[in-house]
C-alpha cells in the first residue's frame, strides 16, 4: 500500500507543479451560430490551458484575417503549445508573426506565454499588393518589349550602315588619290633642268642624242628619260629616249629612221 500511496503523492505533486495558462477563447463562427441580440462576451471566454505533452509550454494564441481594404478581424482565440522560441514573453499579443496563405484572405498568427495575453492582439503589417495582371496588361507588356526589341535592331543597323558609309568613303579616296599619284608618276616629269648631254662625236650608224635638238622633257624614270626633240636640219619634232651613261638614242617615230640618208648632218649647239 505504501508505494501505491507514494506513486499518487508524486502523481498529485507533478500535476500541481506543472505550468498551466490561462488564454482567452473566441471563435468567430459563434456570431453566426447565435442571433445578433447575443454580446461578445457570450462568444469570448476565458480558458485554463495545461501541458499537452510533459514539459511542453502551454502559451496563448490568436488568428487573424486581413480583409481587402487592409483591417484585421480576429477569427480565433485559444491555447497552443509553444515550439522553440516562437512565443513572446509579453502581455499583448505581438510576437513572431507568420503569414499564412489562404485562397480567399490572408491569415495572420501570433502566440504569447502569459495569462490572458491574446486579449489584446497587437500586429504590425507591411502594406503588402499583390498585383494581378489581366491579358490586357500581359499584351501591353510584349508589345513594349516587341517595340524595345525593334528599336534595338533600327539602332543596330544605323550604326552599322554608318560604319559600311565611312569605310566605303575611305577606301574611294585613297584609291583615288593612289590612282592620280601613279598618272602624275607616269605622265609628268620631275620640275628639274635636263641635261642636254655633251656633244662628243661616235662613228656609229645608228641614231645619236648629238643629232637632236632637246626641247622639252617629257619623262624621267629609272629606265631614262624622254624627251620632246628636234631632229637637226627637219622641223619636224618627234619623242625619244635617252639612256644614262649612252648617247644612243631610241626614236619612237618609225618613219624618221628612213629618212637618215636625207638629213642634213649640220649640227645646231
Amino acid at each position: 500500500m505504501r508505494p501505491s500511496w507514494l506513486s499518487w503523492i508524486c502523481i498529485f505533486w507533478f500535476v500541481a507543479e506543472s505550468r498551466t495558462l490561462v488564454c482567452e477563447s473566441y471563435d468567430h463562427k459563434c456570431k453566426t451560430l447565435h442571433s445578433a441580440s447575443f454580446k461578445n462576451s457570450t462568444c469570448s471566454s476565458l480558458q485554463q490551458c495545461d501541458e499537452t505533452w510533459p514539459g511542453s509550454i502551454p502559451a496563448c494564441y490568436a488568428l487573424l484575417a486581413q480583409n481587402k481594404e487592409g483591417g484585421l478581424s480576429v477569427l480565433r482565440k485559444g491555447c497552443t503549445s509553444q515550439i522553440g522560441k516562437e512565443c513572446t514573453r509579453s502581455y499583448a499579443c505581438n510576437g513572431q508573426r507568420k503569414r499564412l496563405r489562404n485562397k480567399l484572405q490572408p491569415l495572420y498568427y501570433c502566440c504569447c506565454i502569459e495569462d490572458n495575453c491574446n486579449r489584446d492582439v497587437i500586429m504590425f503589417l507591411k502594406e503588402e499588393k499583390e498585383e494581378i495582371y489581366t491579358m490586357d496588361d500581359i499584351r501591353k507588356a510584349l508589345m513594349n518589349l516587341k517595340w524595345l526589341i525593334w528599336a534595338h535592331l533600327v539602332t543596330i543597323t544605323i550604326i552599322l550602315l554608318l560604319i559600311a558609309f565611312v569605310s566605303l568613303g575611305l577606301i574611294l579616296m585613297l584609291s583615288k588619290r593612289h590612282r592620280k599619284t601613279a598618272r602624275r608618276g607616269r605622265h609628268s616629269c620631275p620640275v628639274r633642268v635636263c641635261d642636254k648631254g655633251s656633244h662628243h662625236h661616235h662613228n656609229s650608224s645608228q641614231w645619236k642624242k648629238q643629232d637632236f635638238q632637246l626641247i622639252m622633257c617629257l619623262v624621267r624614270s629609272s629606265f631614262g628619260e624622254i624627251w620632246q626633240a628636234r631632229l637637226h636640219g627637219s622641223n619636224r619634232v618627234v619623242r625619244i629616249r635617252l639612256t644614262a651613261g649612252s648617247d644612243d638614242v631610241f626614236v619612237y617615230d618609225k618613219h624618221v629612221l628612213f629618212k637618215k640618208t636625207n638629213v642634213d648632218t649640220t649640227r645646231v649647239v
